[in-house]
């Protein structure tokens, strides 16, 4: 999984049911290594947590939360990476839970 020109981790197991995809993440970018991987690594933990929230109960996880993270969430740079080297545009981005399991949806355009 890349977002713009930075690879964000590795998807095993990846599968699509009813156009969403489903994978376990292995993080692998370093977020000691600058500002993009830092912002990545927030965003990943931040998802993790409100996923957390939200299961546990809905009403302590305001969607709007994610605006802090509103350039990662809404520009289109995330790709998810085939073994052949094909790239799928993310639509918006990916969202991540508790345990490595990772989910996505592909853009329309791409």
């Amino acid at each position: 999984m890349v977002y713009d020109t930075t690879e964000v981790g590795i998807v095993r197991n990846a599968f699509c049911s009813d156009e969403t995809w489903y994978g376990r993440f292995e993080m692998t970018a370093d977020p000691e290594a600058g500002a993009v991987e830092r912002e990545i690594a927030d965003f990943v933990e931040f998802c993790i947590e409100w996923n957390e929230r939200a299961r546990a109960c809905a009403e302590t996880a305001d969607p709007a939360e994610f605006n802090r993270f509103s350039a990662v969430v809404e520009d289109g740079r995330w790709q998810a990476v085939e073994l052949d080297g094909t790239a799928l545009r993310i639509a918006e981005a990916p969202v991540f839970f508790r345990g490595g399991d990772v989910t996505w949806r592909v853009s329309e355009s791409g």
